[in-house]
């Protein structure tokens, strides 16, 4: 291509201009400069495709974690590890697994000992060893028992103890199939209820722990908690589709309460100080329908004998020996009658007079007191006594329900479970001030 340039006309003149008139000219073509630019990135943005971007999840609670003791004896113990578990001490980090085999846990001169063919481990007290797991399939087995979790054992002068440490959701799965029946489909809203009732006692436990060592009991004194011994379809369904529910007292998790057998009259003092509160959905209970009469200790029938209650005095108040052979050799009489009940009917003093003592028996060594010759405990405080003339050397204790009926009768719920009941309001009913609402 050519280019020609050609000269500038000569009757094309050029005013002169000014330096001022030369800066504003520039500043001008400055401005317009920066508006086009403005104006293309407009029309480019616009034109782009919209990057999505998700808004911040809300913050939530993440799944708390509870602390059980298993075992307040853990002389000749057995412990074995199903996965990889890792034990911190001061010179090392130490991995075992099922590699090592059985270890067993003994006292030995005053140290821990842990001891496996392949392994030994022995440490002085105070001892707190804690046994990690890797990985969440990890468990290990303390005395034929499995548990998920970690293991926390402690050896002090005070105490010792080995502690399952644990979330709470996979600890409910080893308390609700040793709770409450979990077989049958019918029993779907009381198996609800009593997970988050024992949901909500295991966080109320975390906030005032047994001792500085452990949150709560694996039995009776609190929960009982089998590990991984037995899980059901419908407790697993429970605790899965009611994660994180729980019941609140004044915001905080309540102190819920429950027992297996009311026999009719629920022992909820917290909420009705005035009369008894009858464990029944119908105002009229002229035809008997308790929620509970499907329980086969709704009502029953022991029989004790003179010598089966000194046995049981004698293991209770550890009586002078000498004495206590000189009855059982000479035969004696004594008189047993029951001195107070609280409102709800339940026995809360008896009185039992010996020739030469006299004793003033309360709380729950009441039914040990009365106890059967296995040892085994009184259903409930829940009786009257009853003694005939034929039968002059036997009591009979004539009873309802079991356990201290305070809170959810257990039995009531599937009562109520069987009347198609929905699972909110079997715990509104047990847990009248009570809030129940999901926290995590």
């Amino acid at each position: 291509m050519v280019l020609v340039f050609n000269r500038v006309p000569q009757n094309i003149k050029f005013d002169k201009k000014s330096p001022e008139d030369c800066r504003g000219f520039f500043l001008s073509a400055i401005k317009l400069f920066f508006l086009l630019l403005i104006i293309a990135f407009l029309i480019n943005w616009g034109c782009a495709p919209k990057i999505y971007r998700p808004t911040a999840e809300k913050e939530t609670i993440s799944e708390p974690m509870i602390r059980v003791c298993i075992d307040e004896r853990i002389h000749l113990k057995r412990v074995a590890f199903e996965g990889e578990f890792t034990l911190r001490l001061e010179e090392a980090i130490y991995r075992v697994d099922q590699t090592l085999g059985e270890f067993v846990v003994e006292i030995k001169n005053d140290k821990l000992v842990i001891k496996s063919d392949k392994r030994f481990f022995e440490i002085f007290k105070p001892a707190n060893l804690v046994f990690r797991p890797a990985n969440h399939s990890a468990k290990f087995t303390w005395n034929n028992t499995p548990y998920a979790g970690a293991l926390e054992i402690f050896y002090s002068d005070q105490n010792s103890c080995a502690v399952n440490i644990i979330s709470i959701e996979t600890y409910l799965s080893g308390v609700v199939p040793f709770e409450i029946p979990t077989g049958l489909e019918e029993y779907r809203e009381a198996v609800f209820a009593q997970t988050i009732a024992a949901r909500t006692y295991a966080l109320h436990r975390k906030s005032n722990p047994a001792t500085e060592n452990f949150d709560l009991y694996a039995d009776v004194r609190d929960q009982v908690y089998n590990g991984l011994k037995k899980k059901t379809t419908l407790s697993e369904q429970a605790i899965g589709e009611s994660h994180g529910q729980v019941l609140l007292s004044q915001g905080v998790p309540a102190f819920s309460q429950y027992h297996s057998t009311c026999g009719g009259i629920i022992a909820n003092s917290e909420y009705n100080k005035s009369e008894n509160y009858p464990d029944s959905i119908h105002k009229d209970l002229s035809q008997n329908e308790y929620n509970c009469t499907l329980s086969p200790y709704y009502r029953w029938m022991e029989v004790r004998d003179p010598e089966t209650i000194f046995q049981n005095l004698n293991n209770e108040y550890n009586l002078d020996s000498e004495t206590a052979n000189k009855l059982l050799e000479r035969g004696f009489e004594f008189n047993i009658k029951i001195v107070e009940r609280s409102l709800f009917g339940r026995v809360e003093t008896l009185a039992i007079q010996l020739p030469e003592s006299s004793f003033d028996i309360r709380g729950y060594r009441i039914r040990r007191l009365l106890a059967s010759s296995d040892g085994t405990p009184l259903p409930s405080n829940f009786f009257f006594l009853l003694k005939t003339d034929e039968s002059a050397n036997k009591i009979y204790i004539i009873g309802a329900g079991y356990g201290h009926g305070k809170g959810m009768c257990q039995w009531g719920a599937i009562g109520m479970a069987l009347k198609n009941i929905p699972y909110q309001d079997i715990l509104n009913f047990y847990y009248p001030d009570y809030q129940l609402q999901t926290i995590y």
